[in-house]
């Protein structure tokens, strides 16, 4: 019969995920879900409650943890920077071996992250020292990074420092788009966290320290400052097209009227390298196609009627 040291782990997210599902389903004991939440949000997670029972009514995926903590029957705690003295007695009151994180808002105090006998670790989607930050995917992809890749690091007191226990990297391609670059990082994430549970189980220390003098890269940035990282003149068609296929909607750098910002929902299609006689950054439309034009050729536009990006707006 086997003898394992983790017994119960406390998890931290920000939403329902491939890997907090999986987790549930192992051998590994989920005592307790942490749902990290930005302040002044209310309104968008109780729209988030009614979309998921909604879903469970349906029996559709989830999206939001306090469904899945529920439907699971695991305890449950909402997190944010303020409130960060209730989940510290919350968890200590739980007092699991672990904490694994997937994602958050602000960072664990060292009074939180040391309880555990064995610490805390965090899956950060992005091969660290490199993309230290909390916004690695929208950077990899404004730099065209095409080795991407995830690591698992122990969690110390600064943000992605801590000893890197796992990595793996994989290659993008042009244009690769977010959803199957999201998928790729549950499955290396998954993948590293359940490797790094089985080495820390077997007391394996196979962690090896990061050049904490990295300058930190992946910073987050508002809407506003977007249009400005984008370099019209200078940049070639495909490094937009391969931004607009990440984290970058069409409707963020592009000035849309109002309905086709909120009720339609943008996608970049395709490429290629003729250019139009018009300036950078402006869209012409065509009985049978909507162009967005680039300095070394154009971006195929394809828009179709959604309440989507409504609902989104109302949520994030």
């Amino acid at each position: 019969m086997n003898t394992y040291l983790i017994v119960k782990i406390v998890y931290i997210g920000t939403k329902n995920t491939f890997i907090i599902e999986q987790l549930l389903n192992s051998r590994h004991n989920i005592i307790g879900i942490v749902e990290s939440r930005p302040e002044n949000k209310t309104v968008s997670y109780f729209i988030t409650r009614i979309f998921d029972l909604f879903q469970f009514l349906t029996r559709k995926k989830l999206i939001g943890l306090s469904s899945r903590a529920i439907a699971s029957g695991v305890p449950y705690k909402i997190f944010k920077n303020s409130s960060q003295k209730k989940v510290e007695t919350w968890i200590r009151q739980l007092n699991p071996d672990i904490i694994v994180v997937q994602s958050m808002f602000g960072l664990l105090k060292k009074e939180v992250f040391s309880i555990p006998v064995y610490g805390a670790i965090n899956y950060h989607q992005a091969p660290l020292p490199n993309y230290r930050g909390p916004n690695p995917d929208f950077w990899i992809y404004h730099d065209m990074e095409l080795l991407s890749g995830g690591t698992v690091h122990i969690i110390d007191a600064t943000a992605d420092t801590g000893n890197i226990i796992g990595i793996e990297r994989f290659q993008m391609t042009i244009g690769l788009p977010l959803e199957t670059y999201l998928l790729k990082h549950q499955e290396i994430g998954l993948k590293l966290i359940l490797k790094a549970l089985e080495d820390i189980e077997a007391q394996k220390d196979i962690s090896v320290p990061q050049d904490k003098s990295a300058t930190a890269k992946a910073r987050r940035i508002t809407k506003a400052e977007l249009r400005s990282l984008i370099d019209w003149e200078a940049w070639p068609v495909e490094r937009i097209f391969h931004l607009l296929r990440g984290p970058v909607n069409p409707t963020d750098i592009i000035a849309f009227d109002k309905f086709d910002r909120l009720f339609r929902k943008w996608k970049a299609t395709s490429f290629n390298k003729t250019p139009l006689n018009e300036l950078p950054g402006k869209v012409v439309r065509t009985d049978e196609k909507i162009l967005l034009c680039c300095k070394d050729g154009t971006i195929a536009l394809k828009a179709q009627f959604s309440l989507k990006p409504l609902f989104m707006k109302l949520i994030v």
